[in-house]
């Protein structure tokens, strides 16, 4: 009975090998977008400037 379990669940080097790599990918699409925002820099747009110059070029 060992036997016939142990031949069932048994696992070749193949097969090994192309879990190791699908477990990295997996990995690695989870990481992705942590390491995606500590490398992105936000934009942040100063609206003061833009208001002064629509008050300075207003149409009469």
């Amino acid at each position: 009975m060992k036997a016939y379990i142990k031949s069932h669940l048994s696992v070749t080097k193949k097969e090994w090998n192309g879990m190791v790599v699908f477990i990295i990918l997996i990995a690695l699409v989870l990481a992705a977008p942590y390491v995606y925002q500590t490398f992105r820099k936000d934009r942040i747009i100063n609206f003061n400037e833009f208001d002064k110059a629509l008050i300075l070029n207003k149409p009469l």
